[in-house]
């Protein structure tokens, strides 16, 4: 992945965390925990990346 592409994903991460972390319902919250954290799989990407 280009620098671009790790950035727009970086920034779409970071907008996601910042949503689950608004949100009062755990629901929510575990759901988007888990896509995000599916995702930083996926990519390979570890919060220091972040």
């Amino acid at each position: 992945m280009d620098k671009r592409e790790k950035s727009i994903i970086e920034g779409l991460l970071t907008s996601l965390i910042g949503i689950m972390e608004e949100t009062d319902d755990p629901s929510t919250k575990e759901r988007l925990d888990e896509q995000i954290t599916q995702l930083m799989n996926d990519l390979n990407l570890t919060w220091e990346d972040m």
